[in-house]
């Protein structure tokens, strides 16, 4: 039986890369087992969905996601990430995060005496 437990759902703050931040991000969804990682990364455009999936020992982790601009005042540097995990016909999670804009932030769950999954979304250089 999967059990998800939030191990880290803080955003992690590292420097924008520039003034203005840049509006494509890199989605990398990753599998990490004792001694093994696999991973898989898709780009992501501000305002547009993206998905990135990953086939490990026949089963399959899809990760769906969508970049949203928070509107509002002083909001301007928020943005809302809104997102689906699935194990192959199975949600194991849907997490909606606010993160900072140029920043990048990080999801992970850990499965119960096999490792975890993270998600991390990253800004790339404009």
């Amino acid at each position: 039986m999967f059990r998800a437990v939030v191990a880290a759902a803080a955003l992690v703050a590292t420097p924008a890369f520039a003034q203005d931040a840049p509006a494509r991000y890199q989605v990398e969804l990753s599998l990490v087992r004792p001694n093994l990682q696999f991973s898989s990364t898709s780009q992501i455009i501000e305002n547009s969905p993206a998905e990135t999936s990953l086939t490990v020992d026949g089963v399959r982790y899809e990760f769906n996601v969508n970049l949203l601009s928070v509107q509002g005042d002083g909001e301007k540097d928020q943005l809302l990430l809104e997102s689906r995990l699935m194990r192959n016909d199975t949600e194991l999670a849907a997490p909606r995060l606010s993160v900072m804009r140029g920043r990048v932030a990080r999801f992970t769950l850990v499965e119960q005496d096999s490792g975890a999954i993270e998600i991390t979304l990253s800004p790339l250089l404009p």
